[in-house]
């Protein structure tokens, strides 16, 4: 492949961050790296990120954090915050924090320099910028920097005066927010040993809100995961039988790893025909490993997915268990039914992702009905070597006013310069629009 020119980059920082994206993608799988180098060198934040993440992947991530450098030096805030990312990983905390205090936004934009900060053992003063936020403060993130810091006092007064500053003593007006800072001040408590604190927090917050005829499900599924946390499932499922959301039981169950008691709760919730149940079971099956009975409830409730427009949680259970030639067979058999049944575009459009699924690339892409469907495999077409073919479909079917559907198609037939070329003749004329997901669909 010929070097491409190195000029202006042919997108400007009001470009559309996905086809930006996208032309620089094709040019490093098209191993054009040293052209997406001098555009990082030249300050473009795109291309070093783009760069600098597949850097990091490969364990280079002191070459990921010099990539990063000239856009960052050039004043854009997301190198810098990217950049700092990375210097924490790279066990570089303090110089992350100098980093970050370079530029003027970190002030308004304190998470990134709050965790560098932590992480650079200056958690005192972590804790102090946090907590100038008052009743906006991030609880959450000051609950996870203090964590083992022995400061549980000072973090537990900045939450109660947070909350107090936030809520009239009644609490009847307590603002959604607040479920944040009633969750992060249980978990402070937990912390120390309070756990019958803790509850009592949460359980007097829901109690009133119940008192108020106010929706609390925030304050009910932190209550439900703390009671999960501290093996209380007995105290979980009276929430459950006195009409509290079984949904938020089994989410919080299941992400503390209680896969057999969320299945319990939920199984009732699947023979009385609860909106949404018989999803939620499968899906749970399948966070449990439990594939084989997951395909085979997904096959017994199909009417039911079909109904409710949801045929792709049999192909994602299917794919997660490994049979997804099984359910290719189940959606060809719907499709022989003829085209005068209900949901047939939903059915119909399975198929290219079965196929991709079952390696059949080719078939895939000639399957695909809709360009979002094209858009949506596009990784896959890629990697399968068939990115030229797939870009080809697209720009038929989609609008393309950048220029950059047509730049990846030349950029993958091994033509880079001309798809620059493209690219700056578009943009030499104005920002070019993009094109949407939905654009070239009926």
């Amino acid at each position: 492949m010929k070097s491409a020119r190195l000029g202006r980059v042919p997108w400007s920082e009001s470009s559309a961050d996905d086809w930006a994206h996208d032309v620089v993608s094709a040019l490093l799988d098209s191993g054009c790296a040293e052209l997406i180098k001098g555009f990082a060198a030249a300050g473009d934040f795109r291309s070093a990120a783009e760069l600098a993440d597949r850097l990091a992947a490969d364990g280079r991530i002191d070459e990921a954090i010099s990539i990063l450098e000239p856009p960052a030096s050039a004043g854009s805030w997301r190198a810098v915050e990217k950049r700092a990312r990375f210097l924490v990983e790279a066990w570089q905390p303090e110089e992350a924090v100098a980093h970050l205090r370079s530029h003027p936004e970190s002030e308004m934009r304190p998470v990134v320099l709050v965790r560098a900060l932590a992480a650079a053992n200056a958690v005192a003063e972590a804790i102090e910028i946090l907590g100038a936020y008052g009743p906006d403060l991030d609880a959450r993130l000051l609950v996870e920097v203090s964590d083992g810091q022995d400061m549980d006092d000072l973090v537990e007064s900045l939450i109660r005066s947070a909350i107090a500053q936030q809520c009239p003593p009644t609490w009847h007006d307590l603002p959604p927010s607040d479920a944040f800072l009633l969750d992060a001040l249980a978990r402070v408590l937990e912390r120390q040993g309070r756990t019958d604190e803790a509850i009592d927090v949460l359980t007097s917050a829901h109690e009133r809100d119940v008192a108020a005829n106010k929706v609390s499900g925030d304050v009910v599924s932190s209550l439900m995961g703390l009671l999960a946390r501290n093996d209380m499932l007995e105290k979980v499922r009276d929430l459950v039988a006195a009409g509290e959301d079984a949904d938020a039981a089994v989410r919080v169950l299941a992400d503390n790893g209680r896969f057999d008691e969320a299945i319990e709760i939920l199984r009732p919730q699947v023979l009385a025909r609860s909106a949404w149940a018989p999803v939620t079971m499968i899906e749970l099956l399948t966070r449990a490993g439990r594939h084989h009975q997951a395909c085979d409830l997904a096959v017994a409730e199909l009417q039911y997915l079909l109904h409710n427009e949801v045929l792709p949680v049999l192909r994602d259970t299917f794919v997660a268990a490994d049979r997804a030639e099984e359910a290719l067979t189940i959606v060809d058999s719907l499709i022989a039914d003829g085209p005068d049944q209900t949901m047939w575009d939903e059915i119909t459009s399975e198929r290219p992702f079965l196929l991709m699924a079952c390696g059949r690339a080719e078939e895939a892409l000639a399957a695909c009905k809709w360009a979002l469907d094209v858009r949506c495999l596009m990784d896959d077409f890629v990697k399968a070597g068939l990115a030229g073919k797939a870009l080809a479909r697209l720009r038929r079917e989609v609008q393309d006013p950048s220029g950059a559907l047509r730049a990846r198609e030349l950029i993958h037939s091994g033509r880079p310069d001309d798809a620059l070329d493209l690219l700056r003749e578009r943009t030499s004329v104005a920002t070019p629009p993009t094109y949407t997901l939905l654009d070239g669909m009926p």
